[in-house]
C-alpha cells in the first residue's frame, strides 16, 4: 500500500474510532441514566414489600390484644341485665387474670369503666380521683364502635411510654382498655432483618412519635431522632416521597430513600435506605464505562497522532515530488507490490500511450521504446519491481 493510500486508511479508522467513542459514550450515558432509575425503582418496590411485611408482622402482635379487649366488651355485653355488679365485677376480674396469665408478666395492663368505676388488674390509689372521661383513649372509645389506639403517651401510673386500645360496650356503660408498653411489642423481642446494614426501620404513631427503631441513628440523641422522624411523617404525608427517586437527607447529611406504609391505627412503618447502597451497582457500571471509554479514547488519541505524522511525512513528500517535478520532465511512482505504477509526470509520448495508472509491465514496454536498442536491457532490469524491491525504499 502507497503512502497516500496509507494515510486515507489511517484517517477512516480514525473517523471509525471517534464515531466508536460517540456512540460509545451516547450509550454510556443512556445506561447510566437507565440503571439509574431502575435500581430506584427496584428499591421502591422491595422496600415497600418490606415495610408491609414489618407492619403486618407488628399487626398480627395487635391484632392478639385487640381479640381480648373485644372478647371482654362481648363478655360484659353478654351478662348485662343478668348479673349483679358484684358478680360482673367478678368475671371481669377473673378474665383479667387470665389474661396476664396467657400473655405473661408486664406485657399489658388491662382495666375496664364499668359504670363510672374502675375495675383495674393493677389498681392504683389515684383511682378513684384519676378524670378518665378526659383521657384520649376514653374520649376515643365513646366516638366508634369499633377498637381504637392511642398515641403513644406518658402514663401517670408508671411514668412511661404507653399506648391504650380500648373499646366500649353496646349495651352496659362500660369501657375495656388494656395499656400497652412499646418494649413488649414482637420487634424488641426479635430484632427485623434489614436489607442491608446502613438501613433502618422506624414504627411510629400518626404525630410521629417512635414506638420502635432499629436505626444506624442510634448513637445520636433521643431528641435529635424525634425531630428526624418528625421530619420525615411530614414529609410522607405532605406527598413529596412519592416518587421512586425522591430522597430525604439524614442527621448526618446522607441522602437516603424513603419507604413507608400506613398502618390501619395511623400508624407508620418507616424504612430508609442510603443512596449509596441503593446505587452501588451503578459505581461498578461507573468505573467499568470510565475505564473502557479511557482506553478508547487513547486509542483514538494514538491513531490521530500517527495519521498527522503520516500526512506530515505525505506532505514533505508531496513537496519532494514538486521539487523533482520541476527538474525532471517524467516522474513515476511504482508499487512493486502490485506491479503497478502511477504516473505523477510523463511525457507526451508516454500520456498518449499509456493511462495514468496500470500494469508495471506495460510501462516498461511502452517507455522502452524510446530507449536505445543497446540499453533497452538494462533499462528493464534495473527498473524492474525486483530491481526496485532490492533497492530497500519503501513508503
Amino acid at each position: 500500500m502507497d503512502l497516500k493510500n496509507k494515510v486515507k486508511y489511517a484517517l477512516k479508522k480514525t473517523q471509525a474510532y471517534i464515531i466508536l467513542c460517540l456512540c460509545l459514550l451516547i450509550m454510556g450515558v443512556v445506561g447510566y441514566v437507565t440503571l439509574y432509575d431502575q435500581l430506584l425503582e427496584n428499591m421502591q418496590e422491595n422496600g415497600i414489600s418490606a415495610v408491609r411485611s414489618y407492619a403486618s408482622e407488628e399487626v398480627n402482635n395487635l391484632t392478639v390484644y385487640e381479640t381480648l379487649v373485644s372478647y371482654a366488651v362481648n363478655l360484659i355485653d353478654a351478662q348485662h341485665g343478668t348479673v349483679t355488679d358484684e358478680e360482673a365485677k367478678e368475671a371481669i376480674n377473673l378474665y383479667f387474670t387470665r389474661v396476664i396469665r396467657t400473655l405473661g408478666d408486664n406485657k399489658v395492663d388491662p382495666y375496664v369503666v364499668y359504670n363510672g368505676e374502675i375495675i383495674a388488674a393493677n389498681p392504683w390509689s389515684g383511682d378513684i380521683t384519676y378524670d378518665y372521661s378526659s383521657a384520649e383513649w376514653y374520649r376515643l372509645a365513646q366516638t366508634s364502635d369499633n377498637v381504637v389506639f392511642t398515641n403513644v403517651y406518658t402514663d401517670v401510673i408508671y411514668n412511661k411510654p404507653v399506648i391504650t386500645i380500648a373499646q366500649k360496650c353496646q349495651k352496659a356503660d362500660a369501657v375495656v382498655a388494656f395499656d400497652i408498653f412499646p418494649e413488649t411489642f414482637k420487634f424488641h423481642e426479635e430484632p427485623l432483618t434489614l436489607p442491608n446494614a446502613d438501613a433502618s426501620f422506624y414504627l411510629c404513631d400518626s404525630k410521629s412519635t417512635i414506638i420502635y427503631m432499629q436505626s444506624v441513628l442510634e448513637s445520636r440523641s433521643n431528641d435529635e431522632i424525634a425531630q428526624y422522624v418528625t421530619t420525615l411523617v411530614n414529609e410522607i404525608e405532605s406527598g413529596r416521597l412519592e416518587s421512586h427517586d425522591s430522597y430525604i437527607y439524614d442527621i448526618d447529611g446522607n441522602r437516603r430513600g424513603v419507604y413507608y406504609y400506613k398502618m390501619s391505627n395511623g400508624w407508620y412503618s418507616i424504612l430508609t435506605i442510603s443512596y449509596d447502597s441503593i446505587l452501588a451497582e451503578l459505581t461498578v457500571f461507573s468505573t467499568v464505562f470510565i475505564s473502557i471509554f479511557l482506553l478508547c479514547l487513547t486509542a483514538v488519541l494514538f491513531i490521530f497522532f500517527r495519521d498527522w505524522k503520516l500526512n506530515a511525512q505525505i506532505e514533505r513528500t508531496n513537496e519532494t515530488v514538486r521539487v523533482l517535478g520541476n527538474s525532471y520532465y517524467a516522474l513515476y511512482r511504482i508499487d512493486y507490490r502490485k506491479e503497478e505504477y502511477e504516473m505523477i509526470k510523463g511525457s507526451d509520448y508516454l500520456r498518449e500511450r499509456i493511462p495514468p495508472h496500470g500494469k508495471h509491465s506495460e510501462f516498461i514496454a511502452v517507455a522502452g521504446e524510446v530507449i536505445d536498442p543497446k540499453a533497452k536491457k538494462e533499462f528493464e532490469e534495473s527498473f524492474s519491481c525486483e530491481s526496485i524491491r532490492n533497492l530497500g525504499y519503501e513508503f
